[in-house]
């Protein structure tokens, strides 16, 4: 078992980052990710009591500025509350959070902050009354005046708070750890652990493109404070048997390391196969239903596939009937899934997959038939055939459909099957676009016009089944050692023969809504690529690089 930890250049280069942001006000926006850690949302407001009795707001704190190592055993005094975006003015007195308060009381501090500073026409926070107790919520346009705080700066690069965010955690592999793979695991925990929403990402938030790098020797809170000028020399004792080590578990990181996005894992869908023993996967085209159910084929001992379509039946499935001429007699014909039942069946030890692509695009009351039964794997079904008495399909048998969404609604799926099968929703997944792109060559950031389109087509059409999976901007034709290599000549065909097609069969006949999502000038087919590319970008200025 390895530990891993933040390397001491990484945590150099992270500094070194922040002393060059200037924020209007710091403060503000690091107290609004320690609310966003001790669970604020805009359906849910919280009382100061929520960050005290569970000491969430204690962790926070930790996490977002303290300036100095549990894991060595070092207690905090006054002037080691720092947050990152203070940096710039480190060399002020104020660059501290209540400087002169010994960090254990801070947390009892922040309510008259949040009440003198935040509850106040020009930021983000409002006073909810329950029940006699006064509850922080968030502003309706909480969003807008956050990004306020940005100032000049834009956004903030994720990869660098994330770094900042976890400089003393341990992260616990079984194996070797890659930059790239260090670095998803510490943004996705970020996300995750400070409830960070996809709205918020986008506007507060950016790619910088900078790998995290790990090392297997952690930095001690003594080379932290090195990198940072104090006015105010901070207090620490050290503790020499009081060390507290935070940890990134193994599960997690196993979890994590994979750009899944929001997208269940490999190990989740084998767990969830194992238990309902049928799995339906669904979604919009693209989003990488039929890659995972090829990712997990090695884990059993026969794959078999089949895909549905209009015309398939009871009889080719379940069980038929064909003429014998020697015998001048119709007989029974076992179908499809009868044959892989009997073979289960006879062996127990191994285990067996079939997986039914395009499973919502046959009529499937009529194929499953009274085998519809079967399913639930208690009973014994009466096959209507005068050869076999009695179906059952056997426990080592396990069924895997996918479905595309946009095609047939899994609310057309008749509910005597849906209730069961377990339904699984895969959505488009930047995560895993952004780790098989290089688009170095370019000045856009591909990733960002992926979201940015179906943003755009959410807004639209309203409905998630009509977005674009990832497969859409992975061209194998343009890979290259296992990355995608972007230029402009590759995303103008892209867009051209893949992307714009697929968006046009969606506004089918209405071409003032396909405007509305990309444009005037990218609704019709560009060929020259200068002005593809200034259409690009005219169209999209969020997605141009920093």
């Amino acid at each position: 078992m390895n530990s891993v930890y933040i390397s001491q250049i990484s945590l150099k280069e992270t500094v070194d980052y922040f002393k060059t942001v200037n924020l209007q006000n710091h403060m503000h926006l690091g107290l609004f990710l320690f609310l966003k850690y001790c669970g604020i949302g805009e359906l849910k407001p919280i009382c100061s009591e929520n960050y005290k009795v569970n000491r969430s707001g204690q962790t926070a704190l930790e996490m977002l500025c303290g300036i100095f190592d549990p894991a060595q055993g070092e207690k905090p005094g006054k002037y080691t509350c720092v947050f990152p975006f203070a940096l710039f003015n480190e060399n002020e007195k104020k660059s501290y959070y209540n400087g002169g308060t010994e960090f254990q009381k801070l947390v009892g501090r922040i309510k008259d902050t949040l009440d003198n500073s935040l509850i106040t026409k020009d930021h983000y926070l409002k006073i909810i009354n329950r029940d006699g107790r006064d509850y922080y919520g968030l502003k309706s346009n909480y969003l807008s005046i956050v990004k306020n705080y940005l100032g000049t700066e834009n956004k903030i690069f994720i990869e660098y708070l994330a770094s900042w965010t976890y400089r003393f955690h341990k992260i616990v592999s079984e194996t070797n750890i890659s930059s790239e793979q260090f670095t998803r695991i510490l943004i996705t925990k970020f996300n995750k652990e400070f409830n960070i929403t996809s709205d918020e990402e986008k506007y507060l938030f950016q790619r910088s493109g900078y790998m995290i790098k790990p090392s297997n020797t952690p930095s001690t809170g003594e080379y932290f404070r090195s990198l940072i000028n104090f006015k105010n020399k901070p207090e620490i004792d050290v503790i020499k048997d009081s060390q507290s080590v935070k940890t990134i578990s193994l599960r997690e990181v196993k979890e994590m390391s994979q750009p899944n996005g929001k997208n269940i894992s490999e190990d989740k869908l084998l767990i969830l196969l194992n238990r309902y023993k049928q799995v339906i996967l669904f979604g919009c085209p693209g989003t990488g239903k039929t890659y995972i159910a090829k990712s997990i084929s090695d884990q059993y001992d026969q794959v078999s596939c089949v895909q549905f379509h209009p015309s398939s039946d009871y009889e080719s499935f379940i069980i038929g009937t064909k003429y014998n001429t020697d015998t001048d007699k119709f007989e029974s014909r076992e179908g499809y899934l009868l044959k892989l039942c009997k073979q289960a069946a006879e062996n127990p030890e191994k285990r067996y997959l079939i997986v039914i692509d395009e499973i919502n695009r046959g009529n499937l009351t009529r194929i499953f038939g009274e085998a519809i039964i079967a399913l639930d794997r208690e009973y014994d079904v009466n096959l209507m055939s005068e050869t076999y008495d009695s179906f059952k399909i056997p426990d080592n048998l396990h069924i895997l459909g996918t479905m595309n969404s946009s095609d047939r609604s899994i609310a057309f799926v008749d509910y005597a099957l849906r209730r069961r099968f377990c339904f699984i929703r895969f959505y488009p997944n930047a995560e895993i676009l952004r780790s098989l792109s290089d688009d170095s060559a370019l000045d856009i950031d591909i990733t960002l016009l992926f979201e940015e389109i179906n943003e755009r087509l959410r807004n639209v059409l309203k409905d998630e089944d009509l977005l674009l999976g990832q497969a859409y901007f992975l061209p194998k034709w343009a890979r290259n050692q296992e990355k995608i290599k972007w230029n402009e000549e590759t995303l103008q065909d892209v867009f051209t023969y893949s992307i714009l097609p697929i968006l046009e069969e969606y506004t089918y006949g209405k071409h003032s809504i396909l405007e509305k999502i990309i444009g005037t000038n990218l609704s019709s087919r560009v060929s020259d690529i200068e002005e593809f590319m200034e259409f690009i970008k005219d169209e999209f200025p969020n997605i141009k690089k920093s």
